[in-house]
């Protein structure tokens, strides 16, 4: 579930959604509001997901050298 007023997560560092994370992870132990906790809960889940999204992705390499790349390092004979 996509909180309403929660941007586009994907346009943003890892730096800025840790920091947001930070950031709203703060005001939720400072706020006495069940509902307001329960918005925020929500906020804090997506961010964790996004977080965790970019983290198992596999990283790209940009470069490609022929003599790297593993179907040439595996010999089978």
């Amino acid at each position: 579930m996509s909180h309403p007023l929660l941007e586009n997560l994907t346009v943003l560092s890892e730096a800025d959604l840790q920091e947001r994370l930070s950031s709203i992870s703060t005001k939720y132990w400072q706020t006495q509001n069940p509902d307001v906790r329960s918005q925020m809960i929500v906020i804090i889940d997506e961010l964790k997901y996004e977080l965790r999204l970019r983290s198992s992705k596999p990283v790209e390499n940009t470069e490609d050298n022929g003599d790297n790349s593993l179907d040439n390092l595996i010999n089978i004979s």
